[in-house]
């Protein structure tokens, strides 16, 4: 009779063990539950090989980000990643700058799918006067974003003023008034939309 209940116990312990394993899934992420990086202009939720530990090797990552009336996302360019971006909602103003002098600038609007490859110069901006933009972002690196994300205020900031002054042929002055050591914020607010021209397809 002891035999039995040993070997009942036994079996009801390993189901116990078995079930609390079986509710750590490690194919899944609660993105919803995560807390997002905020911004004066958006917010960033991301999915990566840190905070999403299955990813690791995969070569793979993703994010969304919502941008507020006037949000921009700063203009930058990822050293390692191409990235796929999928317009959730809203409308969206893109410029991209890639090799021997190629620029592209157009709106996208939801549905519309935007790819930008490893290591070109790009922003995007909400292009709507009313309504939130919303992008989901897929990357072919697991690194966290901001691992992988050179953005042009830390890049002028680094520079001398000599060196910015030749490369626009201006003269010293102009540079020497620009701020210095501005911290790196991935999303940033234009202060005012009442005037502005936004791109029109």
């Amino acid at each position: 009779m002891l035999c039995y209940l040993g070997f009942f116990f036994f079996i009801a312990n390993l189901l116990s063990v078995s079930s609390y394993k079986s509710l750590v899934h490690e194919n899944l992420f609660h993105l919803s539950k995560t807390k997002a990086l905020k911004y004066e202009g958006g917010n960033i939720w991301q999915a990566d090989e840190i905070s999403f530990p299955i990813l690791k090797h995969q070569f793979g990552s993703m994010a969304i980000v919502t941008l507020k009336v006037g949000g921009i996302r700063q203009p930058h360019w990822h050293p390692f990643a191409w990235e796929l971006n999928f317009v959730v909602s809203g409308k969206s103003e893109w410029s991209i700058v890639g090799t021997d002098g190629r620029h592209d600038s157009f709106v996208a609007n939801a549905g519309d799918l935007v790819f930008i490859p490893r290591g070109i110069f790009h922003y995007f901006a909400n292009a709507d006067r009313e309504e939130e933009l919303k992008v989901l972002i897929i990357f072919n690196s697991g690194q966290v974003v901001e691992d992988d994300d050179i953005g042009i205020v830390p890049s002028f900031n680094e520079m001398p003023v000599d060196i910015l002054a030749a490369s626009f042929g201006m003269p010293e002055y102009y540079f020497k008034e620009m701020r210095r050591n501005i911290t790196q914020t991935p999303i940033i607010l234009r202060k005012d939309t009442k005037h502005r021209k936004f791109v029109r397809l």
